[in-house]
């Protein structure tokens, strides 16, 4: 099998699982807020929502002409500290890799360093 075509046959079964598995979670978990799951025929997204803060969205699309699966999403959960942490994240035939996320608009590179040290 082409690595193409395994790859299109791994996301396919991929996607079915995610979506047979994660149906009846949401009728399952009362710590659910909120659960959405959708797949088409270019690619999937989801999101979901618990009651202790978790968050976390992700969509994943196929390039039609590599067959390469792409995924962006984010997540946040509160630390064991009481603070709230975020992150972005890509994954693609590179791997999976946290994005760094850009600066507020309105502070300067200048002032980020500065407070850095």
């Amino acid at each position: 099998m082409h690595s193409k075509s395994w790859i299109i046959a791994a996301v396919t079964v991929a996607l079915t699982v995610t979506v047979a598995v994660a149906a009846p979670v949401r009728e399952q978990d009362p710590e659910l807020v909120y659960f959405e799951n959708v797949r088409d025929e270019n690619g999937y997204s989801f999101s979901y929502k618990t009651k202790d803060g978790q968050f976390r969205e992700e969509q994943g699309t196929i390039d039609p002409e590599t067959g390469i699966l792409r995924v962006t999403g984010v997540y946040r959960f509160i630390g064991t500290d009481g603070e709230t942490y975020e992150y972005s994240y890509e994954a693609d035939e590179n791997g999976y890799r946290i994005v760094e996320k850009p600066p507020p608009a309105g502070i300067s590179n200048t002032v980020l360093l500065s407070l850095v040290g």
